[in-house]
């Protein structure tokens, strides 16, 4: 039977200045971090004391890297590529701030090419071109991050499936979180506030996916799916944005239904006519969504209005529109 060792490491810094013992605050070494990753085994944790870090980093082994402070544990990539790049499966990153990747569209603040990773609890903001790019890599756990000032806060790509998008803050970003060529991720309890496009956009054949209980406000467009079939969104609040929800470009057998649409200025929702018969379903056949615009009533006070609401855009209707947004 293999047995597996965790080991801790705990960062001691000492300098030859007449101050003795460097303070958390007061670390700027370039390419600490990268010698303590390239002395660390298999499975082993390294705390990280508070301070700033200028160097970019390859996690190149399953190992968990814990920064004392989120706020206060900042890895500087001095705009020069991406600052952290996970290329082992099985690695952990908490506890940090990620800021400053070089402003190229493949480069990020944490970019991922394996699998079965838990990023949670960062700060990943400030001149990232995307906060997080997950590239061919899968069944990750994304979650409790802040995402901000970010060209792109979070970028599902190429293949990119089965991943837990949970529980973050993606706000002022350019785009909040982009999907494209990727299937059955799981996006959850997100906030995604004031980014300048989109909220979420699943672009290119990113089928599958489960958009699920976000507050989705003040974006341009809430959500955008194109060219993409068999996601369900439910359960999300969408307002405050310039547009809603919009399908477009064949996307078709999306499921939209309990979610709550609510002053969204230009629409609250646009399905526009696919090419075939095929179309999106805006209700489940027992529920469908809280329009704000819905101007039918409810005679027998079944929370359910009495006429279909007219989804713009095409011929699709939600047959159940629910006349107080949903629970």
């Amino acid at each position: 039977m293999h047995k597996i060792m965790f080991t801790t490491v705990t960062v001691l810094l000492f300098t030859t200045a007449l101050s003795g013992c460097v303070e958390d605050n007061d670390v700027t070494k370039v390419g600490f971090l990268q010698k303590l990753i390239d002395d660390a085994s298999e499975g082993d944790i390294i705390n990280i004391p508070s301070g700033t870090y200028y160097e970019n980093i390859v996690i190149d082994k399953s190992i968990s890297l814990v920064g004392k402070s989120k706020s206060n544990t900042i890895i500087n990539g001095n705009n020069n590529g991406s600052v952290v790049n996970i290329t082992a499966d099985e690695v952990t990153l908490t506890g940090f701030t990620i800021q400053n990747s070089e402003m190229v569209y493949t480069k990020a603040g944490i970019y991922v090419s394996s699998s079965y990773n838990k990023i949670y609890d960062n700060i990943i903001a400030d001149h990232n071109y995307n906060g997080i790019y997950l590239k061919k890599s899968s069944n990750n756990d994304i979650s409790n991050n802040i995402f901000s000032n970010n060209t792109r806060g979070i970028y599902i790509v190429d293949g990119s499936n089965n991943n837990f998008v949970f529980g973050n803050s993606v706000q002022d970003n350019n785009e909040g979180i982009h999907l494209e060529r990727s299937s059955d991720n799981k996006i959850k309890n997100n906030h995604l506030l004031s980014n300048n496009n989109y909220g979420i956009y699943a672009v290119s054949s990113s089928n599958d996916n489960i958009i699920f209980d976000n507050t989705v406000t003040g974006n341009d467009c809430g959500i955008h799916i194109q060219h993409s079939n068999i996601n369900t969104v439910t359960k999300n609040t969408i307002n405050n944005n310039n547009k809603g929800l919009l399908y477009c470009c064949n996307s078709k057998n999306n499921d939209v239904y309990n979610n709550s649409f609510i002053q969204n200025r230009e629409y609250n929702a646009e399905d526009i006519k696919n090419e075939d018969i095929k179309k999106n379903q805006w209700d489940n056949g027992i529920i469908g969504n809280y329009w704000d615009d819905y101007i039918g009533i409810d005679e027998n006070g079944d929370g359910i209005g009495d006429i279909p609401y007219n989804v713009p855009g095409g011929d699709t209707l939600d047959h159940y529109p629910l006349m107080n947004p949903f629970q």
